[in-house]
């Protein structure tokens, strides 16, 4: 996301909701430490834990929505 985002003129702080999916209930811990170390600021946020991805290798996914007040 960090790389994705300044291509859209967006940055972490732009980041107003995301959707986390993890395939092991046992990283949902080490997630949130890892998540409140690069998102600092209260968002919406939603988690769940799923039985597998389609790629097998797949162990976290992520949907990110940013917002930046329209210029004028």
């Amino acid at each position: 996301m960090e790389g994705i985002l300044p291509k859209a003129g967006a940055s972490l702080t732009d980041i107003v909701s995301v959707r986390q999916w993890l395939v092991d209930e046992n990283d949902v811990d080490a997630y949130w430490v890892v998540r409140g170390e690069v998102i600092k600021h209260e968002i919406a946020s939603m988690m769940a834990v799923v039985d597998r991805f389609i790629w097998p290798s797949f162990k976290v996914d992520l949907e990110a929505i940013a917002a930046k007040p329209a210029t004028s």
